[in-house]
């Protein structure tokens, strides 16, 4: 059984997230990165016809009903929600993307897709990245940023009902893809995982992103002292 867990690297400066086993002894490479020469000129208003700074009622009116839940552990007056009617969910190559839309102070800053989990457990899900990456494309014009990169070592699965309790360790070797597009309002990304599957996206405004920088930077951890 494929586990779903996520590692989420720093790779020159930006967040990756890579669906995967639990991975012990792991690397990263950067292979290649190719810059786009021309300034990214055709940025997202919103998705899915929410524009960026609608409340949640407006969304709500385009989505229908939300689920949400304030996020005041994370960072003061902000709330995750999702859809809860299915048949609005967002869905590529006819498998449910998880997807979550964050307001700050009563507006709408961003979206993160990831693989849903239906998907995460099909041993030849669709391509979900290649769907979702040309679309981002064909919409928003030559990613500013193309990088692909290498991944290796050692990944630990877990004993289950499954696997007869074993737990083993298992060599892998793969390589994956990011796509960027970035100006000084927006920046969009997704990042594929080993089976060209939607491992991790995200749509959002520049003073968002900024935001959770410096919520992460100024993070207390809750531990006794020692």
């Amino acid at each position: 059984m494929r586990l779903n867990h996520r590692l989420i690297l720093n790779v020159l400066g930006g967040f990756l997230v890579i669906s995967a086993m639990a991975q012990t002894n792991g690397t990263v490479e950067k292979l290649t990165e190719v810059k786009s020469p021309e300034p990214w000129t055709q940025a997202p208003e919103g998705f899915r016809d929410v524009r960026l700074g609608s409340t949640p009622e407006q969304a709500k009116a385009v989505l229908g009903p939300l689920k949400c839940e304030d996020r005041n552990d994370w960072i003061a007056g902000v709330q995750q929600c999702h859809t809860t009617d299915r048949s609005k969910a967002f869905r590529v190559a006819g498998e449910v993307i998880n997807t979550y839309y964050f307001f700050d102070q009563g507006k709408f800053v961003g979206v993160t897709l990831s693989e849903g989990l239906m998907a995460s457990l099909q041993q030849f899900p669709p391509a979900t990245y290649i769907e979702l990456s040309t679309a981002f494309k064909q919409k928003f014009g030559p990613p500013t940023y193309t990088r692909s990169f290498r991944s290796h070592g050692i990944r630990e699965e877990k004993g289950n009902i499954f696997n007869g309790g074993v737990t083993r360790r298992i060599p892998y070797d793969y390589t994956f893809e990011s796509v960027a597009w970035e100006n000084e309002q927006v920046n969009a990304y997704l990042v594929s995982d080993e089976k060209n599957r939607v491992s991790y996206g995200v749509i959002e405004t520049q003073a968002w992103a900024k935001k959770k920088t410096d919520a992460e930077k100024s993070r207390k951890t809750n531990v006794t002292p020692f």
